[in-house]
């Protein structure tokens, strides 16, 4: 938009042919949509992994559980530009979003023109930028327990007794540039550490 002497930065949609642009002020782009989307992937990995193991040692019993998922898609969070009738809030986003390129990130509103993110909401949320790959490896689940020798509970005229420990969602190895969890994107409840005696 604008010249090559006074640039006018404001976001536009790439038409279905390289010199068609449309503002996000001049509403939905004419056209079939299908002809200029960008297939970014699909949003089910079409590879799953799982992997347990389980150790005996003496009395001790070891086991874990590790999943992954590859060759999928997710759409990370991008910084929540606010609307024009309330007021901007911090953002984790907001010192990439102040330095970006243009080019390859929506920025803030460059001008007086478009001062007020009225017509970015449509857009902004759905932008190829904001997706990002899905691949990661969880440990799920680890367990050890204690097997309380049959010696040492017959004198408390036990037969068994088993003392366990055991841990699920302790870590997420993730592929993306935010180091979010696919599964558990920023904005909604990360799946934390759990723990049970």
């Amino acid at each position: 938009m604008g010249t090559e002497e006074t640039p006018d930065w404001q976001p536009v949609i790439q038409g279905e042919n390289a010199d068609a642009f449309y503002a996000f002020s001049d509403g939905w782009p004419a056209g079939e949509p299908l002809d200029y989307m960008l297939d970014m992937g699909t949003k089910v990995a079409p590879y799953t992994m799982g992997f347990s193991n389980y150790f005996k040692v003496g009395d001790f019993d070891f086991s874990f559980i590790i999943t992954g998922k590859f060759g999928h898609v997710f759409r990370h969070h991008s910084f929540n530009y606010p609307a024009a009738d309330s007021k901007p809030l911090p953002n984790a986003r907001y010192a990439e979003v102040l330095n970006c390129d243009p080019m390859k990130m929506l920025p803030l509103p460059q001008n007086e023109e478009e001062s007020s993110y009225g017509s970015w909401f449509t857009y902004y949320p759905n932008l190829n930028y904001l997706t990002d790959k899905a691949n990661h490896v969880r440990l799920q689940e680890v367990n050890l327990s204690y097997n309380v020798p049959e010696k040492a509970l017959a004198k408390v005229g036990l037969k068994g007794l088993k003392v366990y420990a055991q841990a699920n969602n302790l870590f997420v190895i993730t592929n993306n540039k935010y180091d979010e969890d696919p599964e558990t994107p920023l904005g909604t409840m990360r799946l934390q550490p759990q723990y049970t005696f």
